[in-house]
């Protein structure tokens, strides 16, 4: 699947999904451009589909309300469909809005719009990028938002009770602080999330502002606000040069189907957004981590993705000055020099200490290690401590 907005005033223009199923019918909602008289709107367009494979435009939610502008989640609650999306362009004061629908195409937007918005205390008070989830029977709205210089973007929590109107003044804050924020490289100084659960709350976030290159990460959760990431590398990578997703693959949206599969839809763009598509994997997990099914590769072609693999050796090689200097990576008996390679390659002169270590992909505690020694351990990816070894 690779879908384009076709009718809009900018062409092969589509980001920001959100997909649900209502009956038989599938529906991807999508931010997308089109002329509104002598000037050009961006609002939120519908597609449908019987397979969620082959799409067709079926309708367009153009912004109506002072307030609103782009970006979207969508959920099915008691046979309607309900749409949260945001405000753009106010800075600030961007906050989140909400309308609902009975056939996936014609909606009615919520007289009270916008309906939340965070405090100013931890926050920049701007809240863009919604995405809910049903947990322990509570709506959990996600939100992005920035720091008080609006630099750094980071996310929020809050909650409605479910079966209210989830109007302005149904929400509560679930937080007074950030639920997750950039911390490796690759996330750049910007996070936004989707979120699944099975349980627990997974959540797929983009890092990274619009190509720059934005790349989707993985968290998990307990409790639906304190997460913990799974990963020190992209879950999915931005593709290769020349690819169509080589600028971009970013702002994920996670969709759960009636038998149970589990999708994650993304946009990506090759020319550094000047177009924009929208694709999908399906995803399964394992051992509570999530991995990227064999099916649908064909169908995100380009895209560097977390898999199943076989178990991984990580050789730690010279010691010197209570830090690793030098480590070498062997997988199916090939040796990788980590210190020299990229992305891995700021694995160097990892601190070493009693606690456990985020290596990139992988997971390591190490104990008491001497100057001028060597230490193996053995892993299974993904983050499985295996057998260990000193030297």
């Amino acid at each position: 699947m690779l879908f384009t907005e076709t009718h809009g005033s900018r062409k092969a223009f589509s980001k920001d999904p959100a997909v649900i199923r209502l009956k038989d019918t599938y529906f991807l909602y999508y931010s997308s451009y089109y002329a509104d008289g002598e000037r050009e709107a961006l609002g939120i367009g519908v597609a449908s589909s019987p397979d969620m494979e082959h799409w067709t435009t079926v309708g367009r939610i153009p912004p109506t309300q002072e307030c609103e502008k782009n970006g979207i989640a969508a959920i099915l609650l008691e046979g309607k469909v309900h749409l949260f999306y945001q405000s753009y362009g106010n800075a600030r004061k961007d906050a989140i809005c909400h309308a609902v629908s009975s056939d996936g195409i014609g909606f009615e937007k919520d007289p009270t719009n916008p309906v939340f918005r965070p405090t100013e205390d931890w926050c920049i008070g701007r809240a863009i990028d919604a995405d809910v989830v049903v947990f322990r029977n509570r709506l959990f709205l996600y939100f992005a938002t920035r720091d008080h210089s609006m630099t750094i973007q980071k996310l929020g929590a809050a909650y409605a009770e479910l079966g209210g109107d989830y109007s302005r003044g149904a929400w509560k804050q679930a937080a007074e602080r950030s639920i997750l924020y950039p911390e490796y490289e690759w996330e750049g100084a910007c996070i936004e999330a989707t979120v699944v659960h099975n349980e627990k709350v997974y959540m797929f976030y983009g890092g990274a502002y619009n190509c720059t290159p934005q790349q989707i990460g993985a968290a998990v959760s307990d409790d639906g606000i304190n997460f913990r990431k799974l990963f020190g590398l992209p879950f999915i990578a931005a593709g290769k040069k020349g690819e169509w997703n080589s600028s971009e693959s970013g702002h994920p949206y996670v969709f759960t189907d009636d038998d149970g599969k589990t999708y994650l839809f993304y946009q990506g763009s090759g020319d550094m957004g000047k177009s924009w598509y929208i694709t999908k994997c399906r995803i399964g997990f394992k051992d509570g981590l999530p991995f990227v099914c064999g099916e649908d590769t064909g169908a995100a072609q380009g895209h560097s993705m977390r898999r199943e693999t076989e178990t991984i050796f990580l050789l730690l090689l010279h010691v010197s000055g209570g830090r690793l200097t030098e480590f070498r990576l062997k997988q199916a008996g090939k040796i990788f020099d980590i210190g020299k390679s990229q992305p891995l390659g700021y694995l160097r002169d990892v601190e070493i200490g009693g606690d456990k270590e985020m290596l990139g992909d992988f997971q390591l505690f190490v104990e008491h290690v001497s100057d001028g020694r060597n230490a193996v351990f053995g892993f299974e990816n993904p983050l499985r401590l295996g057998d260990g070894e000193m030297h």
